[in-house]
């Protein structure tokens, strides 16, 4: 059984589907599998970087190249727009932001993703999801299509090292931080940043326990984020709210090791491998309370409703204060983080495989 893996240009970029991606074929290969990667690269960026990777994947030599293999797997969900013959194509699809909040992305990204997204559907043998939630999304919104999907959970990603020895920032704007909230990822609409801004100026308006506490808001600037901008600096707090901008590993493991509380205010998510990364690390999670949070966090962290922007801020109090049950927490933490080990998941993927090629 050989099997091929496609990940749309993103399995060395450091996303959630690029991270998904390398854990995947890293664990295939210490199965002995015998896979390949693609190692499509393109220097073209936005619309024109996909125009050119849709080129690439629907060209002859692309096509030719996969009839060696029995199971072509796409970890994002663009597929060439013709059926590949003599292989099995399985795809995995993260989420339908485009569908259930298009208001957070751009009307030509909407388009585009809901046009691809029809065409993967009717293309591929299987459709993997990484949860229920994604699961009964897709039964509402392409019941035609619900008989080939299949939920498989990822992973923990390790991005977060518990073991390495850190003791400074590399990112000059991170020094200096004793009692502080942390959000790490994109700074853009879906991820919902503007109502850990408010929550937080709300805290320090009123919590005087809250004083000498910080925001940092860690990654890269993305749709929206400029909103978000405005909104700190013209709030009385805005020397204690930090947009670090990118960071890397070094800084992301100690900004988990000393952060207070991560807030996970995300209004929508496919799946949401933070809440392992800061269960794994003991690390207090406060998180909107929609259902794939619900369905992977358990039981563990603090959670808030989204349309009450009191609820988040009197989770926060609870951390200022010192009302939190780190011992009852960390055994929760423990105990969920277990089902979620790639070592134990590669099995559902290498059986997924082996019933499209119908080995035993």
């Amino acid at each position: 059984m050989k099997i091929y893996i496609d990940s749309c240009m993103q399995a060395d970029q450091g996303t959630g589907i690029g991270q998904y991606t390398m854990h995947l074929y890293k664990n295939l290969k210490e199965n002995s599998v015998a896979v390949e990667l693609d190692k499509y690269v393109t220097k073209s960026r936005g619309f024109k970087k996909y125009f050119n990777y849709l080129k690439y994947i629907n060209s002859n030599n692309y096509i030719n190249h996969l009839k060696d293999f029995d199971v072509i797997h796409y970890t994002s969900f663009h597929m060439p727009f013709r059926k590949i013959r003599n292989s099995k194509t399985i795809v995995t699809v993260h989420d339908l932001a485009f569908n259930i909040h298009p208001e957070t992305m751009p009307k030509s990204a909407v388009l585009f993703s809901k046009l691809m997204m029809l065409n993967t559907f009717s293309k591929a043998d299987t459709i993997l999801t990484v949860s229920y939630s994604v699961y009964n999304e897709i039964k509402k919104y392409y019941p035609k299509y619900i008989y080939k999907v299949k939920v498989i959970y990822p992973g923990i990603y390790q991005n977060i090292n518990t073991n390495l020895k850190l003791n400074s920032f590399i990112n000059k704007s991170l020094n200096d931080l004793n009692d502080f909230f942390l959000y790490v990822g994109t700074i853009e609409y879906r991820k919902n940043i503007g109502i850990i801004i408010d929550a937080f100026i709300k805290l320090k308006e009123n919590n005087l326990l809250a004083s000498d506490y910080k925001l940092v808001l860690a990654g890269k600037m993305g749709y929206g984020s400029d909103s978000f901008l405005r909104i700190a600096n013209e709030s009385q707090f805005k020397n204690d709210i930090i947009f670090s901008g990118f960071i890397n590993n070094n800084d992301c493991n100690l900004l988990y090791r000393k952060a207070k509380a991560y807030i996970f205010p995300t209004c929508y998510e496919g799946f949401g491998s933070t809440q392992l990364e800061c269960m794994e690390n003991h690390l207090p999670l406060i998180l909107s309370n929609i259902k794939t949070n619900i369905e992977v966090s358990s039981g563990y962290g603090l959670f808030f409703d989204l349309s009450d922007l009191d609820s988040l801020v009197d989770q926060m109090s609870k951390i200022v204060s010192g009302d939190y049950d780190y011992a009852e927490n960390n055994r929760m933490a423990d105990t969920i983080i277990n089902k979620f080990q790639w070592p134990v998941l590669i099995r559902s993927y290498i059986a997924c495989y082996k019933n499209l090629c119908h080995e035993e």
